[in-house]
């Protein structure tokens, strides 16, 4: 990772970090169980399987690099950077999480959001001290196939910022139906 990727990746987190943390303030506790439409994602949902998405994710990631060296000769990836910024924000592309990352509806705003600040916490600390080449690494996403670790942070921001768009979505239809 290069210093500009490391500053991006880091800024791209920390930008999508705020962003979220500022909409479930808003939300409040009144609009943390609002759904837009039977069967969508309430706030505390969206906050939930972030959580579970980026724990699984990032634990993968610091697991695998410790375990493995890094591959040489590599195909790059960069030029897919801007299609998984984007298509990871689309909210016009619905997509179906895997099983292991919906949400079960356990956690209190307070927990859920602690437990945000943590994993994202986790994730800007391997992103600024990992020494690690990101981009020799890969693993297949479920939705963008095969992408490398640097690739794999900015995908951690973009999808948090896609739920963050999500939860403005619910408030704003439920403030104009209320």
């Amino acid at each position: 990772m290069t210093a500009d990727e490391r500053s991006r990746s880091l800024a791209e987190m920390t930008d999508s970090r705020d962003s979220l943390l500022a909409l479930l303030a808003h939300a409040g506790e009144q609009g943390w169980n609002l759904r837009p439409s039977p069967g969508a994602w309430s706030p505390a949902e969206c906050a939930e399987h972030i959580v579970l998405v980026e724990e699984m994710i990032i634990e993968f990631v610091e697991s695998y690099a410790a375990a493995h060296a890094a591959p040489h000769d590599v195909p790059d990836l960069a030029s897919r950077d801007e299609i998984i910024r984007k298509s990871a924000v689309n909210r016009e592309e619905k997509r179906t999480s895997p099983p292991r990352a919906r949400p079960t509806g356990a956690r209190t705003p307070p927990q859920a959001i602690a437990r945000f600040r943590a994993v994202r916490a986790r994730t800007l600390a391997f992103a600024e001290s990992t020494p690690l080449p990101l981009r020799a690494y890969r693993w297949k996403h479920t939705f963008f196939g095969e992408i490398d670790f640097y690739q794999t942070l900015l995908f951690l921001a973009a999808h948090s910022l896609r739920h963050a768009r999500q939860i403005e979505e619910t408030l704003a239809r439920t403030a104009h139906a209320g």
